[in-house]
């Protein structure tokens, strides 16, 4: 009876540690560039955006997208005001 409950445990253990490992080099969450807000709205000027994903939270929207050149898995972040002017 030990070494069935050994072996499960041995097998549980062996599972999360492969899943942490994959969890770990899987996370492409990570920007490629951060905006500045200037910056954002220069790029943006210029034509250069070519995908946008908006989401607002308190006092700031979190703006993700893709610059003209960039590859699929590239992108920026910029954070800028919730104000009329931003919106603007």
């Amino acid at each position: 009876m030990k070494q069935i409950f050994r072996s499960k445990i041995f097998y549980l253990i062996s599972f999360l540690v492969i899943l942490g490992v994959v969890l770990v080099f899987n996370n492409d969450e990570e920007p490629t560039e951060k905006l500045t807000d200037d910056e954002f709205f220069t790029t943006l000027e210029d034509g250069k955006v070519t995908f946008l994903e908006l989401e607002q939270r308190k006092s700031v929207i979190e703006i993700s997208g893709r610059l003209a050149g960039y590859e699929k898995d590239q992108y920026f972040v910029a954070s800028v005001p919730n104000s009329e002017t931003s919106l603007e």
